[in-house]
């Protein structure tokens, strides 16, 4: 378990150090690599449940079609 707790500190280190509007950009891109997921987004939801925003997102590169 220490493993992730070492990677969790790498990741709040590096959100800390980067500049107050990529920090979010920061934690998704690495959420996307460590899920190998194609992309990553934040919604953010208000208290009454009627509005919706979109942080960041993360987007990996795009599969190679087939030559």
């Amino acid at each position: 378990m220490s493993g992730g707790q070492s990677g969790r500190t790498r990741l709040l280190t590096a959100a800390e150090r980067a500049a107050p509007v990529d920090a979010v950009a920061v934690v998704a891109e690495d959420l996307r690599r460590r899920f190998s997921a194609a992309r990553v987004s934040f919604l953010i939801v208000d208290l009454t449940g009627k509005a919706v925003a979109r942080l960041t997102a993360a987007v990996g590169p795009s599969p190679r079609s087939p030559a």
